[in-house]
């Protein structure tokens, strides 16, 4: 946890001097957790973010932003008691985190619209976990007993992303497709348990 808040003290320094655009970001977070297992179903939840676009020229921008997102995934995996009654027909596992991040920017101008590519480090910190069974009927420290006891606080890795903008005199609009795509495993236990999300977002922006 140290060495993020230390890193995100990095990537935020600039922000208060060179910040051009502040902008809302919603949208979708599609993510499947890769595992031993096999987690056969993406799960869809909301995300938001707030970013601070900055060092903005013609042709290139960085952009720092702090979001709130979901991993996770479904599989069918059926579950009994002792009596052989079903308790569940699907296991689903949900993991809040709290991203921060930085990205470079390339862009390519097209009038008021542009294109534009970027790629930068992040770091995802777990802040809850949510499952539709209780762990009582879950072997422990499994790829099916993802809780905070279990999994990193933090996880690191980088971040592309593509989309187009236009501007106004004051207003910027965006969409883009962020791909999340983490460096390490997510779970403690070594287990091979990756999280990796796609995120459809629509933003809109305010040019200062």
């Amino acid at each position: 946890m140290k060495k993020a808040i230390i890193i995100l003290g990095f990537i935020l320094c600039t922000v208060n001097i060179y910040s051009q655009i502040v902008s809302v970001s919603n949208g979708i977070a599609i993510s499947k957790i890769q595992s031993s297992i096999g987690y056969e179903n993406p799960i869809y939840t909301y995300s938001i973010s707030l970013s601070l676009n900055y060092l903005n020229a013609k042709y290139y921008e960085v952009s720092s932003r702090i979001g709130w997102y979901n991993k996770g995934g479904n599989t069918d995996i059926q579950l009994v008691d002792c009596n052989g009654d079903i308790i569940a027909n699907n296991i689903s596992n949900t993991m809040g985190y709290l991203q921060l991040g930085t990205n470079f920017r390339g862009k390519l101008p097209l009038g008021k619209f542009a294109l534009f590519a970027g790629c930068g480090p992040k770091i995802d910190i777990l802040l809850k976990t949510k499952s539709n069974i209780s762990t009582n009927y879950i072997s422990p420290n499994t790829d099916l007993d993802l809780t905070k006891r279990t999994l990193k606080s933090a996880v690191f890795g980088i971040n592309p992303e593509i989309g187009i903008m236009y501007e106004t005199d004051q207003l910027r609009f965006e969409i883009s497709s962020s791909y999340i795509c983490d460096l390490h495993h997510i779970d403690k236990n070594d287990l091979n348990i990756k999280g990796n999300s796609l995120l459809l977002l629509f933003s809109i922006g305010l040019i200062l």
